[in-house]
């Protein structure tokens, strides 16, 4: 069967590195199972000092035990099926988890809630994912979710939120954001104005996340179920422009529609940032909200 979405699929296994907040994650992954009627797909946790012991997850009306390794390695050594791995784990120490997990061959997705991670730490991981052909999506990302099919991290927020956007069953709107909580905005939308989405990508606010728009653009391109993107910008950087040169650059088989914040920069002291850590304009007005919309406007987004 064709796949109905990108990076978090119906084949997805999923190892969770980090303690309280990635037991919480799996909770809210468990309730999106319970939704769709299917098993949990988190297989393991890697927790060092809990290695050895289980998390009782509720799925449904079953309590799933899910064991608690050392490493990333001894967790897919166990459990073969484990593709991805999400990182709840501390700034001082997700640089290493992430990194053990792009280098074991079985995992080809790492996706990062982490807030505050480095610069430096940010570009080493994207870079390294992009040698080994892998996906490093974050840092400070609220997840990834594919309607009627897999949930990533706890985006889409509480069970009814889930249902009211329509998360059981897959629309025709891939979603792109820098924004946590507008993702949630943008599904709601997409559900009550249109058929839904395919799947919605959290990239993280930070000023250098693993992955830009662009190459989840190609990848929304390639998925035949997606008919149109919603990104979701804000000004600083250049991810936006550079997602309106791709647009721009040939005919696209996606409709591309975005919305850029940030806008009242232009009556505020240059240089402010808003928020996330990426969230600021140059004091040459570079990477401005204006900028970007127009640039956005001219590809034929």
């Amino acid at each position: 069967t064709l796949s109905m979405s990108i990076l978090a699929t119906k084949d997805t296994h999923v190892v969770i590195q980090g303690g309280v907040a990635g037991v919480n994650a799996a909770k809210r992954m468990a309730e999106f199972r319970y939704m769709i009627k299917q098993p949990l797909n988190v297989s393991a946790f890697v927790y060092p000092p809990d290695a050895g012991k289980t998390n009782e997850i509720v799925c449904g009306t079953e309590l799933v035990a899910v064991p608690i390794y050392k490493t990333v390695a001894e967790a897919t050594a166990n459990h073969p099926e484990i593709n991805t791995s999400l990182v709840y784990v501390g700034a001082n120490r997700a640089y290493e988890g992430s990194l053990d997990a792009l280098n074991d061959p079985k995992i080809h997705t790492v996706s990062m809630i982490t807030e505050g991670l480095p610069e430096k730490d940010s570009k080493l991981l994207g870079k390294h994912a992009r040698k080994l052909g892998k996906v490093f999506n974050g840092p400070s990302s609220i997840g990834v979710v594919s309607a009627g099919e897999c949930r990533l991290g706890v985006i889409g927020g509480a069970f009814d939120n889930l249902t009211a956007c329509k998360l059981y069953r897959p629309g025709s709107f891939g979603v792109i954001t820098k924004s946590g909580g507008l993702s949630n905005e943008i599904i709601w939308i997409c559900s009550q104005f249109a058929d839904g989405i395919t799947t919605a990508i959290g990239i993280g606010g930070d000023a250098y996340p693993g992955t830009d728009y662009v190459s989840y653009l190609e990848m929304f391109e390639n998925d035949p179920s997606t008919k149109a993107v919603v990104i979701v910008g804000e000004m600083g950087g250049d991810l936006e422009e550079r997602a309106a040169e791709w647009y721009g650059a040939k005919k696209r088989r996606i409709k591309l529609l975005a919305v850029v914040s940030g806008f009242c920069q232009e009556s505020l002291p240059k240089g402010m940032k808003f928020g996330h850590a990426g969230a600021k304009e140059g004091l040459k007005g570079e990477g401005s909200a204006r900028a970007k919309s127009e640039a956005l406007k001219k590809s034929g987004a």
